[in-house]
């Protein structure tokens, strides 16, 4: 923590497999050198403990379903088990478990904690999608593969890395999609402060894209339009403590902004149709954007403009076997 302090990082991450030690160490740490520190909730520690200790924002709804549940310290323990051991079956069936134990009253009670202790969500809603659907025909046919390395493409699919989904494992997943929809739902309606966000290069979420679809699915979740384009430009700011810069489009701010055709405030769907994009200064016409997608089309057709680094090209791989079992990695 010192180490990123000194380096000038904004904040520190933490993974779902941090030790609960380590965790708390870097919560003290986080505070005593005022940094904030966001990320994943470890199956270690409880999500209204995590908040408490002053994480600043919870990534993927990351141990929000289990504070949730009526059997919480049971499963919390059971699920430490079956990380150490790597037992993706048993995980999976402690999910089930979890979401059929579901308490509206401890729900309840945990959203006001987020909410009193402004604990932002970024529940990457396009990545449980993603999740809900790897094995169907949609996204092996979608239109924005074409932007993506053939390198990273191969990985994404699920016979390179694992096999295809059983019934049960395919069911979970899209009983999980729908549960966290309306997880998302309640937890807006009681306050609970939310950023957009995707997390690429996860499988099947596209850069750029995977915004917009986020945004579609924060309306499906029950935003407004104009809340969700505030959890993608205003809040971010916000929470970032640049809201003297960022965020609105006023006299004296950064004038990076997107140019549409049409009003998302009536359709969220609109925020696709983008005319021109200002960036640092520059303008960039449809034309130019057009160019700029044929160039990384082209690009992504040459298996030599993919980095040969093993690690990150692993990760897809190791990132659809999580899948099966419902671990957020």
């Amino acid at each position: 923590v010192r180490t990123l302090k000194q380096m000038g990082a904004d904040f520190i991450k933490v993974l779902s497999r941090v030790p609960r030690e380590s965790y708390l160490a870097v919560a003290d740490e986080a505070a005593r050198l005022h940094m904030r520190f966001v990320g994943h909730v470890p199956e270690s520690v409880s999500a209204a403990e995590a908040s408490a200790s002053g994480q600043r924002s919870i990534e993927h709804l990351s141990g929000i379903m289990l504070a949730c549940s009526s059997e919480e310290n049971e499963l919390r323990q059971r699920r430490v088990n079956a990380l150490a051991k790597d037992d993706g079956a048993g995980m999976a069936a402690l999910n089930r478990q979890t979401l059929a134990t579901y308490n509206s009253a401890k729900a309840s009670k945990l959203f006001a904690e987020l909410t009193n202790h402004n604990t932002y969500q970024v529940p990457t809603l396009v990545w449980w999608q993603a999740a809900a659907n790897m094995d169907g025909p949609t996204l092996a046919a979608d239109f924005r593969l074409q932007y993506v390395p053939m390198g990273v493409r191969s990985q994404w699919k699920p016979a390179q890395g694992a096999q295809q989904s059983t019934g049960q494992e395919a069911s979970d997943a899209r009983q999980r999609f729908a549960r966290y929809l309306e997880l998302v739902h309640s937890m807006h309606h009681a306050g609970v402060p939310f950023m957009a966000g995707t997390d690429g290069p996860d499988p099947y979420v596209f850069p750029g894209f995977s915004l917009h679809d986020e945004l579609e699915l924060l309306v499906k979740a029950g935003f407004s339009n104009a809340e969700a384009l505030s959890a993608a430009t205003f809040y971010p700011a916000l929470f970032m403590v640049k809201l003297d810069r960022y965020g609105v489009v006023e006299p004296g701010r950064v004038a990076d902004m997107v140019l549409l055709d049409a009003n998302p405030l009536d359709d969220i769907r609109n925020t696709r149709k983008i005319s021109a994009v200002v960036l640092r200064g520059k303008y960039y016409s449809r034309m130019d954007l057009d160019r700029m997608l044929a160039q990384v089309a082209e690009a992504a057709k040459k298996q030599d403009t993919v980095a040969q680094d093993r690690s990150r090209s692993a990760r897809p791989v190791r990132v659809l076997s999580e899948i099966r079992s419902g671990e957020r990695p």
